[in-house]
């Protein structure tokens, strides 16, 4: 009876500590499109259309991410041509006619998801490339931003950009029988939430 009993205590030992271990090194990665500026000139004045989606309301791009796994996935964002605001409504009407927002009704920005790793574990290359889709073309397009720290779990990426109309295949307008003329360079202002939870 004894030597029953002492099996099973020694059984019980083996069987707890041949458990595998498990790690759980994983973060859950939050990204919000939260604001965008884009700014231009005509050869009289400038003029400015902007994003803003605390009044739209786009659900955050999410994932969880293995740290030691790494792939060249994109993170997209999609923005309503028609949700960008300017002074006035003939501007926008303008606007979304310039974008072609009847056949492209959104504009896409495209982040590799290991540039935003590196930017999560505190990299500190200010230059950023994305992917962006407007009236259909895509161009990977080279930026600059800087890092706002909100708290230790939330920050903001601020980055700016300028791209020209034409080589998204975009005509710069005429107004007034050509006395009005939209310049090809365009700036380009984003912000990025990032927030990250580690589980």
């Amino acid at each position: 009876m004894k030597n029953a009993v002492l099996y099973c205590l020694l059984l019980m030992h083996f069987t707890l500590f041949a458990q595998p271990i498990i790690t759980r090194d994983k973060t859950e990665n939050h990204y919000q499109l939260s604001n965008i500026l884009i700014e231009g000139e005509t050869n009289i004045n400038g003029f400015a259309f902007s994003f803003n989606n605390s009044k739209i309301n786009l659900n955050p791009t999410s994932e969880n991410l293995n740290i030691a796994s790494q792939n060249n996935e994109i993170i997209e964002f999609y923005i309503p041509v028609r949700a960008f605001r300017g002074s006035n409504y003939l501007m926008e009407g303008d606007f979304q006619e310039l974008l072609k927002a009847n056949t492209y009704p959104v504009v896409k920005v495209g982040i590799e998801k290991s540039k935003l790793r590196s930017i999560v574990a505190n990299s500190e290359n200010t230059k950023i490339n994305f992917y962006l889709t407007i009236a259909g073309v895509t161009r990977l397009i080279s930026g600059d931003y800087l890092i706002n720290l909100c708290n230790k779990d939330e920050f903001v990426l601020q980055g700016t950009t300028n791209v020209k109309l034409t080589d998204f295949s975009i005509v710069p307008p005429k107004k007034m029988l050509g006395v009005l003329q939209v310049k090809d360079l365009i700036f380009i202002k984003f912000d990025i939430i990032i927030s990250t939870l580690n589980s």
